[in-house]
């Protein structure tokens, strides 16, 4: 049967496994805009990820393959959604996509693809 993992105010949503099954990122508006969290699969922790984003939104997270990086979508810096890669702890964003045409889905393309 389903398991609550999340009880915090604002909707929480776009969750993606680790690809070990132990963590889970989530995309939640629980501060106003929708920010990345990551928590245990037991849905413990709940630590916000996308700090200082200025009030962007961050959606549509899935993790690498090998579990280094989540890529995920984000209005920061622009009115236009980009791709980004963030490491789980938070300390490293880079953005990934080029141009000004909004980027609505990201994910990994599996490797000799």
């Amino acid at each position: 049967s389903p398991t609550q993992l999340t009880d915090a105010g604002g909707n929480s949503f776009w969750p993606s496994w680790s690809p070990d099954g132990k963590q889970l990122v989530i995309a939640s508006a629980r501060s106003g805009d929708s920010d990345l969290y990551l928590m245990t699969a037991q849905g413990e922790g709940q630590d916000l990820i996308t700090f200082d984003d200025q009030g962007a939104e961050d959606r549509n997270p899935t993790y690498s393959p090998d579990g280094r990086w989540i890529l995920f979508t984000s209005n920061r810096g622009s009115k236009n959604f980009q791709a980004y890669l963030i490491d789980p702890a938070g300390n490293t964003v880079n953005r990934v996509s080029q141009g000004d045409l909004d980027v609505d889905a990201v994910a990994f393309v599996p490797a000799g693809s």
